[in-house]
């Protein structure tokens, strides 16, 4: 039996009849009369809004973006025929009134533009023609401001633009060549795309290049003179100038920081036997902390001992080097990079004062008839101030593609090179402690035997302060290709890469270079930072 229709009755063939055109318009009744008494009816497909479409293929229209063009002027309509003269105005236009797109003439622009999310800047242009049409990505529009600022900026924008144009809150750079100079300013970064505040932008067709970043200034030397010299120590007191001859006062050295340095006093001159002197000390820069011992006193004449000079008092600690700046504190913000710079070193310690001077008798040198105190010891000499440290080096600036805090990007059929990344500035260098001055001389106690005078002891030498440290050096630069802050980057395969070297470490300032150099800075196609953490001010 042959299968197929001519078995059928008329009323069969009538059935699948209806039944097919049911099924036909459930697919498609929006095109038959009939289809709301089936109920199968569906919306005709919306029709695509008037100004989306492909930047290469689609007609620049004027109802649906300003025209901006090196010839033109800023007190223009903004139209093929009027277009206006910065981007930057064409873009506040756009935004004004409601158009999404700039379409921009294949030229170079020497400024920075600020752009909010849902504006797309069309360029590559061919403004002498009068359809205005895309040239290729051989002949983009050059956005390339002077030295120190970012070319562009893409940030959220609380108005929303008409929704005859778009809903989509997207940014686009279509045939744009973003070029951002070198940085100038010590430490200085260049960054050519900055993109925050959750916005939302697409590159495409494009390139994205960053110039080098400058290096660190060297962090400040202190002085090359040596820290402040210590106090000379007092002479003592001649015998038989007094009953009881007091001994050398202290020496004192008051350094800039606050701190004290003090020699022993010396000790006194006493008929039958000579005072100790006392022991040097040192005052610390802290009020609260306990004066520090410097040299020991000298004893003074008993019996048949002679009196002892004071000791020296013991030289100032050196101040440490600065920690050079390290990767990981490293940080980037909608403000740009933050280098880590090294630390300034700190400052030598004050030396401490020598102990002050024996004293001798009086008996059996001086007359009758006159005072009868021996000769009084002379007081330990100041210690020196301590040098000042070294200030702390800058870190190197980077050279970075794209920055993006909390933000989305894509990245396709593009190009992002980047520069150099500069070295860290040196850490500064540390000062050299000061000198710590002898002690006074005793006081004159009488002849010996040969005819020659004799003295009581003499103060200590007090303590050289100890030198600054040097300070650390700064973190080298980085070369990124895409910095990330919690945000989104996607990098088609599309998008060629070329990175850079990278900034050296500073070396420190500090006699050991192996102790607080900074870092090396990293080249990297993405660097990211899943935390936005505040960098110190």
């Amino acid at each position: 039996m042959k299968r197929g229709f001519g078995g059928a009755s008329g009323a069969s063939i009538a059935a699948l009849a209806l039944l097919w055109a049911i099924s036909f318009g459930a697919a498609g009744c929006y095109d038959s009369e009939n289809c709301a008494e089936t109920f199968s009816c569906e919306p005709p497909p919306a029709s695509p809004p008037p100004c989306a479409g492909d930047p290469a293929t689609t007609p620049a229209k004027e109802e649906c973006g300003v025209f901006v063009a090196r010839h033109g002027d800023d007190a223009r309509a903004g139209t093929r025929q009027e277009p206006v003269r910065t981007l930057q105005h064409a873009v506040q236009k756009a935004l004004l009134e409601g158009k999404p797109h700039v379409y921009a003439c294949a030229e170079d622009f020497h400024e920075a533009v600020r752009l909010p999310s849902g504006v797309e800047i069309w360029g590559g242009r061919a403004c002498e023609r009068e359809d205005w049409a895309f040239l290729g990505a051989d002949h983009p529009t050059v956005v390339a401001p002077p030295a120190g600022r970012v070319p562009v900026r893409v940030h959220a924008h609380g108005a929303v633009l008409s929704d005859l144009f778009s809903s989509d809150p997207r940014s686009l750079l279509f045939g744009v060549r973003v070029v951002a100079a070198d940085a100038i300013e010590p430490g200085g970064s260049s960054i050519a795309l900055i993109v925050t505040d959750d916005a939302e932008v697409e590159v495409r067709w494009s390139e994205i290049f960053a110039g080098n970043g400058a290096p660190g200034a060297p962090g400040e030397d202190a002085p090359l003179d040596v820290a402040e010299p210590g106090a000379r120590g007092n002479h003592g007191a001649a015998a038989c100038s007094e009953d009881l001859v007091d001994g050398a006062l202290p020496a004192v050295t008051l350094c800039p920081d606050g701190s004290a340095s003090i020699g022993g006093r010396g000790g006194f001159g006493d008929r039958d036997a000579g005072g100790g002197g006392e022991n040097g000390a040192v005052i610390e820069r802290d009020p609260a902390l306990a004066p520090l011992v410097g040299g020991q006193g000298g004893k003074g004449v008993a019996g048949t001992d002679a009196c002892g000079a004071g000791e020296a008092g013991q030289d100032g600690a050196a101040g440490a080097s600065g920690e050079g700046g390290e990767q990981k504190a490293a940080r980037a913000s909608a403000e740009g990079w933050h280098g880590a710079w090294g630390e300034a070193g700190t400052p030598g310690t004050i030396g401490r004062g020598g102990g002050g001077g024996g004293g001798t008798r009086g008996r059996g040198v001086c007359a009758s008839t006159e005072p009868q105190g021996g000769a009084s010891g002379g007081s330990g000499g100041g210690g020196g101030c301590g040098g000042r440290g070294g200030g702390a080096g800058q870190a190197g600036g980077s050279s970075i593609g794209i920055l993006t805090v909390g933000a989305e990007v894509v990245v396709e059929h593009s190009w992002i090179a980047v520069g150099m990344g500069g070295d860290g500035g040196r850490g500064g260098r540390g000062q050299a402690g000061g000198y710590g001055w002898p002690g006074g001389i005793g006081g004159a106690a009488g002849m010996n035997d040969r005819g020659q005078v004799e003295y009581a002891c003499e103060g200590g030498h007090g303590g050289r302060g100890g030198p600054g440290g040097g300070g650390g050096g700064g973190l080298g630069g980085y070369s990124l290709a895409v910095a990330r802050v919690h945000g989104g980057i996607d990098l088609k395969e599309s998008t060629f890469v070329a990175l850079d070297e990278v900034g050296r470490g500073g070396a420190s300032g500090g006699s050991d270079p192996r102790l607080g150099r900074g870092d090396d800075g990293l080249a990297q196609e993405i660097w990211s930072l899943e935390q936005l953490i505040e960098p110190p001010r």
